[in-house]
């Protein structure tokens, strides 16, 4: 990936140091480009509130950096603030070399593993004659965008070749803000409050089907899928519940994951609810979220894959700490909407692992 610009409009730092600057608790965002707050130009405030969809995400503050390479390959540095202290850098350029983008994925692959792609929604950089197509500003259809991430904790790194702007490569780095989780007990019920079906008279009607998984012969577990009559939340009027064996019913030795889902266009006031009903019994999530975002909103409006939030419960019907030994997971309940192109996603979805626990939790708070 040689460059002939002058090295006075190439940044001098490395791929593998930057990357390895995301370990350091002092991380800086501009010390570790070796760039200083006199090199990056700011973006007016005014122009800011022009770009309805910066505003949705909380952005406060937008800088940029034209005209220097950065690792090599990218021309082009957009800096984004949020109000929740998150940033994002944004390094990308126009691609006619299929090499560069292909380098570049192997140089990443080096220090942070494979990573993620979302197939068969997105291809991938594996597929070089994709990368070499794409370069020539030639694709097939929308799953001819090429896309990988990572992951590390604290940091989320993105690899894009993009369809529109066609053949912009994007390389993203975000730092994730931590929030203080709040992991006292939660003693506002369960989750089987808010829900309208008792499960095991769902198990005593007739299933829509029985799927039996076996190993060495024997059944380990079965998935049994039944309609609800009554959807719960006004949402989901299907569920899949999973059962050790050939059990048919709940009870207090039985694991058994359950999943409530919809193959109906999802209302999002209703969902908006329903999070907040969630929210009332569990508080803050594993993650220290609550209330959704605006972006999420949107997300969630066009159907696309969302994280959602998550509550993972321990012994003492609190958030748990899995930095404690001391602590082990009850249940937990999650919502999550996954939207990968395949025949099985689920789309918006509640679903519970450890559901015969979260029965013997519940009956204990009622004091049955």
């Amino acid at each position: 990936m040689k460059s002939f610009l002058p090295s006075a409009l190439r940044n001098p730092t490395r791929l593998e140091d930057y990357i390895l600057s995301t370990f350091m608790d002092d991380w800086d965002y501009l010390r570790s480009l070796k760039l200083n707050g006199r090199q990056v130009n700011q973006v007016p405030f005014e122009t800011l509130l022009e770009n309805p969809m910066d505003v949705a995400q909380g952005v406060t503050k937008v800088e940029t950096k034209f005209g220097t390479l950065f690792f090599e390959i990218f021309d082009k540095l957009v800096i984004k603030h949020f109000s929740d202290g998150s940033i994002t850098l944004m390094f990308h350029t126009e691609i006619k070399n299929p090499n560069k983008p292909l380098n570049f994925y192997q140089s990443l692959k080096a220090e942070l593993g494979g990573g993620y792609h979302y197939a068969p929604k997105f291809s991938t950089f594996e597929m070089t004659d994709k990368v070499i197509a794409l370069a020539k500003g030639k694709y097939d259809d929308e799953h001819d965008e090429i896309l990988h991430f990572w992951n590390t904790g604290d940091f989320g790194f993105t690899l894009d070749f993009k369809l529109d702007p066609l053949r912009q490569l994007l390389f993203s780095v975000s730092r994730n803000v931590k929030k203080e989780i709040d992991r006292s007990v939660r003693a506002k019920g369960t989750l089987l409050q808010l829900l309208k079906n008792d499960i095991n008279n769902v198990l005593k009607g007739l299933a829509l089907r029985a799927e039996p998984h076996t190993e060495q012969g024997r059944v380990t577990f079965t998935d049994y899928y039944y309609k609800l009559n009554d959807p719960e939340f006004g949402i989901f009027e299907q569920v899949e519940i999973k059962l050790n064996g050939e059990m048919h019913i709940i009870g207090p030795k039985t694991h058994s994951v359950v999943t409530y889902y919809s193959r109906y266009e999802i209302n999002t006031d209703k969902v908006l609810k329903m999070v907040d009903d969630l929210i009332v019994i569990y508080g803050t999530d594993d993650y220290g979220y609550r209330e959704l975002q605006l972006h999420e909103i949107e997300l969630i409006e066009a159907g696309e894959s969302w994280t959602g939030r998550s509550w993972m419960v321990n012994q003492h019907h609190a958030l748990q700490d899995l930095n404690n030994p001391d602590e082990h997971t009850a249940y937990q309940v999650s919502l999550t909407l996954t939207n990968l192109g395949d025949p099985d996603d689920k789309g918006l979805h509640l679903y519970v692992i450890g559901y015969n626990t979260l029965l013997e939790y519940d009956a204990l708070m009622s004091g049955d």
